[in-house]
C-alpha cells in the first residue's frame, strides 16, 4: 500500500511538472521605431520564450538596425516597414543570422554593406524581402538547409545572392536587377542537394559573365 501511495505521489508531481511546461508558450514580441538597436538586441538575447520578432509601424516607417539573430525565431514586419542603413551609424548589416532555424521575411532593406548574412548555421529561410541599394544583398557561407526565395533585389553594387560552401540549398523565384557589371548571383558549392533556379534578370548597366564554381 505504501509503495502504491509513493507511486501515485510521483505520478502527480510529474503531471504537475509537465502541465507547467505546457503553460509556458512561445511569444512573438513587437517592437516599434522608438526602440534603440540595443533595446531590440537585448530583447532577442534576453527573452528565453521568444520565437518571433515583429517590427510594427505604418507604411514608410523606418528602422536603423544592426542585429545579431541569436535565437530560433521568425523575424518579420508590418507592411511597408523599411530597414535603412545610416552612413554615420549601423550599416555593416541589417540582420546577421547567428542561430539555426531562423526565418527573415517581408522586409524592405537598403543602405547596408550586406543586408542579410550568415556563417555556419542550419535551416535558414530568407523570403519575400525587397533588398535595394545594398552593396551585397544576401551572403550565406558554410550553412546547411538554406532557402532563398521570392525576394526582389535591385540596384546592388555587387552580387545579389552569394551562397558559399553550403549544402541543401534552394534558391528560387527571386527577381534580381543589377546596375553594375555583374549578374548579381553567385554560388560556390561544396556539398550535396543543391537546387538553384535562375532568377529573373534585369540589368540597368553593362553586364559580363561570372564564373559559378561547383
Amino acid at each position: 500500500m505504501r509503495l502504491y501511495k509513493n507511486l501515485c505521489f510521483v505520478f502527480v508531481i510529474a503531471l504537475m511538472f509537465f502541465s507547467v511546461l505546457a503553460c509556458v508558450s512561445a511569444v512573438t514580441y513587437n517592437v516599434n521605431s522608438t526602440w534603440l538597436n540595443s533595446d531590440i538586441q537585448g530583447l532577442i538575447d534576453g527573452k528565453s520564450d521568444i520565437d518571433g520578432l515583429y517590427f510594427d509601424g505604418s507604411v514608410g516607417m523606418i528602422y536603423n538596425v544592426c542585429l545579431d539573430i541569436t535565437k530560433v525565431i521568425s523575424v518579420t514586419c508590418a507592411e511597408g516597414v523599411k530597414i535603412v542603413g545610416s552612413a554615420g551609424g549601423f550599416n555593416d548589416y541589417a540582420f546577421n543570422i547567428a542561430s539555426d532555424n531562423v526565418k527573415i521575411s517581408d522586409f524592405t532593406i537598403s543602405g547596408y554593406i550586406t543586408a542579410i548574412c550568415s556563417n555556419g548555421f542550419k535551416n535558414i529561410t530568407i523570403n519575400n524581402n525587397t533588398l535595394v541599394n545594398n552593396m551585397n544583398s544576401i551572403d550565406i557561407k558554410y550553412s546547411n538547409g538554406v532557402n532563398v526565395s521570392r525576394n526582389k533585389i535591385f540596384d546592388g553594387e555587387s552580387d545579389g545572392v552569394v551562397v558559399d560552401s553550403s549544402k541543401n540549398v534552394n534558391i528560387s523565384n527571386n527577381d534580381i536587377a543589377v546596375r553594375l557589371q555583374r549578374l548579381g548571383f553567385e554560388v560556390s558549392f561544396n556539398g550535396d542537394n543543391m537546387h538553384v533556379v535562375s532568377p529573373t534578370w534585369r540589368s540597368t548597366g553593362d553586364i559580363s559573365p561570372i564564373e559559378s564554381r561547383y
